[in-house]
């Protein structure tokens, strides 16, 4: 698998993921991760049915995953207080 990195603070568009299919060899699969987004024309364009695979992973999915498996995150517990209305 070739894995590529964006450090974007755009959408990454179609063409990125048209040249990273076209650096692929035979049966290889591509991932394109990205800080950043993806736009509907890439997304379209990774999930051609006839074409390599190509996997995306916005900057939102790759932080929800660290968080998920404790990776380079720490947990902090917070006290939540609420207070009592009168009754009267």
């Amino acid at each position: 698998m070739a894995v590529q990195v964006k450090r974007w603070k755009n959408n990454i568009q179609a063409p990125v993921v048209q040249q990273v299919r076209g650096s692929l060899g035979v049966h290889e699969q591509g991932l394109i991760i990205t800080t950043s987004d993806f736009s509907t024309g890439a997304r379209q364009e990774a999930e051609q049915p006839d074409k390599t695979p190509i996997a995306l992973m916005s900057g939102e999915q790759m932080v929800n995953l660290l968080i998920e498996y404790d990776i380079g995150v720490m947990r902090t517990s917070y006290d939540l207080i609420d207070l009592e209305e009168d009754e009267e």
